[in-house]
């Protein structure tokens, strides 16, 4: 009978090969793998733009480098808290539109990210094929075992950059190559200072429980110093954004952040119940598996990213028991907020299922090799199996992109492009829109500036708070125009506006018109009552016009 060493050490000679003892794999074989990843996260996101929050970073970036461009939005001339991004992608939008850029940043972002991948997959099982399984279900696991929302493939920005770099300073540590990882992880604190900054945390965890014995804190130190030192590139703008504003200032943003914008983001209590329940049991699955591998054998490199993701879960358990603890049993709200809005979920999110990706190919290779199996006979089951997998991902995707298309996706509408092209080529460049609440790419169509958008929150103190008054001004006065629409929308009032006075409408809108300096009415008519503009308006219905026909949206201009 053969002992757990003998198991282990036959395992090590056909699986796990150092790169000295098994030759690597050839330049275009690596290319075909890294092929293979890119495609598979290329068919998992929407071909659409914008997707996810590019409409949010672009826009910005944009504005960054152009100004002029949509001058008079609140969002876009608030603090800039993502420069590096900016400089890294941002400088693209002075030469081509915005969907054009967003392609350039995803294929960089996608590839990029299919890089690290590969070269982290390797360097953990050096078997052919196993990283584009191991990539499919990483993304299986992200797909329906996520709990805050957290996605990485999707739509270019910030963070994307950050986790590509986190895969490569994760695969450099596993090679003993410390000091670049501290570095990498520094760059990747400098584009996405949160996302980064977790990952410093987390490795270094992971260092403390596998590495610390092997890999002296001293040699270390150098890659320490200058990752941190490049990661202030990203910290400092960040760490200005509430500088020097009063404090009740800085903790009424801290509560509109967290609990009126950012809430299914940042606090458990607010998490879809099914996310958390699935969330758990992807976390318990993975550390039965992980646990049952560290016990049976000495496996330095999927200990260590174990213990990554293991840091990731405590950071989690940390963000529940600020939850639970000094929110709802010592109901201390403001220090709940000011802690809560550095999304402690946002890391075990994307590494739970990092490690179930990596953890169940090796624990099958255990009882592989136990059983007398063929490694390569597995992983051919196990590149089978991925394959169908990936063709559910998928189409789940693509489902659940055609069945959700009510007024959250405003963009998808036929109709929303089409006023969008009216507004952008017939008013003014300077121009401020009272835009539909649910739309979130009207400044990437229309090239306008808004009164406020429910996505485009600020992150600087004072302009959240602004926001927030915004949204409440905003709020009221569309109350007047607006009528249900299926339960299923958020911030839909049960009045019946048609009964409502028209002076009280005139009222609320024209708060906001004459606070906001706002020029002109965009009317959505499935959430907007028919016949709401009363006779002697002060409303001029601009469009559509006879020649452009739209059922569904309409733009009035407003006159002094």
């Amino acid at each position: 009978m053969q002992t757990t060493s003998e198991i282990g050490n036959r395992i090590d000679s056909s699986v796990s090969e150092t790169e000295d003892s098994k030759p690597a794999l050839s330049l275009q074989f690596r290319l075909c793998e890294v092929l293979l990843i890119f495609v598979v996260f290329a068919l998992y996101v929407s071909f659409q733009t914008p997707d996810s929050n590019e409409a949010h970073y672009l826009t910005k970036a944009k504005h960054y480098w152009n100004p002029q461009w949509c001058p008079t939005d609140h969002f876009l001339n608030s603090a800039d808290a993502h420069a590096v991004f900016y400089w890294t992608i941002g400088w693209l939008t002075l030469y081509f539109p915005l969907p054009v850029v967003a392609w350039i940043g995803r294929i960089i972002c996608w590839a990029l990210l299919a890089i690290s991948w590969q070269r982290l997959s390797y360097t953990l099982i050096k078997q052919k094929w196993m990283s584009v399984c191991t990539a499919i279900l990483w993304l299986l696991g992200m797909h329906y075992g996520h709990m805050a929302g957290e996605w990485v493939v999707g739509g270019v920005e910030a963070k994307c950059f950050s986790y590509a770099l986190i895969f490569w300073a994760i695969g450099d540590a596993l090679q003993h190559r410390w000091n670049r990882a501290w570095i990498l992880l520094g760059i990747a604190s400098a584009f996405h200072v949160l996302v980064g900054g977790w990952a410093v945390i987390t490795l270094f965890i992971a260092w403390l429980l596998v590495e610390r014995s092997k890999s002296g804190f001293v040699k270390m130190l150098p890659g320490l110093v200058a990752g941190g030192l490049i990661s202030l590139i990203g910290l400092v703008p960040g760490a200005m954004l509430s500088a020097g504003q009063p404090d009740n200032v800085v903790a009424s943003a801290n509560h509109i952040y967290v609990f009126q914008r950012l809430s299914h983001h940042l606090v458990f209590n607010s998490f879809d119940q099914n996310f958390q329940i699935r969330f758990g049991l992807l976390s318990a699955v993975w550390l039965i598996i992980a646990g049952w591998i560290f016990f049976r054998r000495e496996e330095r490199k999927t200990n260590l990213v174990n213990a990554f993701v293991l840091g990731t879960l405590l950071l989690t358990v940390i963000g529940v028991l600020i939850d639970q603890v000094l929110l709802y049993q010592l109901a201390q709200h403001q220090l709940a907020a000011k802690l809560l809005r550095f999304y402690w979920f946002r890391l075990s999110d994307m590494a739970i299922p990092l490690g179930m990706a990596f953890s169940l190919p090796w624990g099958l290779m255990l009882i592989a090799e136990k059983r007398g199996w063929k490694v390569l006979n597995l992983g051919r089951y196990l590149l089978g199996a991925s394959a169908i997998s990936i063709v559910l991902l998928i189409g789940s995707h693509f489902i659940d992109s055609s069945f959700n298309l009510g007024l959250g996706r405003t963009t998808d509408h036929p109709d929303w492009k089409p006023v969008c092209l009216w507004i952008k080529e017939n008013t003014p460049a300077d121009a401020i829109f009272l835009t539909p609440r649910y739309q979130k790419s009207f400044k990437w169509n229309a090239e306008r500036g808004e009164v406020f958008s429910t996505k485009d929150i600020p992150q600087d103190a004072r302009s959240i708070t602004e926001w927030s008054d915004r949204w409440n001004a905003v709020n009221r006065a569309l109350y007047y125009i607006s009528v249900p629409y299926k339960d299923r929308v958020p911030f839909v009032y049960t009045a019946d506006p048609l009964q409502l006075k028209h002076d009280q409408l005139k009222y609320a809108l024209d708060q906001v018109i004459d606070k906001y300096d706002c020029q002109y009415l965009v009317i959505d008519h499935r959430i907007t009552a028919n016949a709401w503009m009363k006779p002697g308006s002060t409303y001029q219905k601009v469009y559509p016009t006879a020649q452009s026909g739209n059922d569904t949206y309409e733009v009035y201009q407003i006159h002094e």
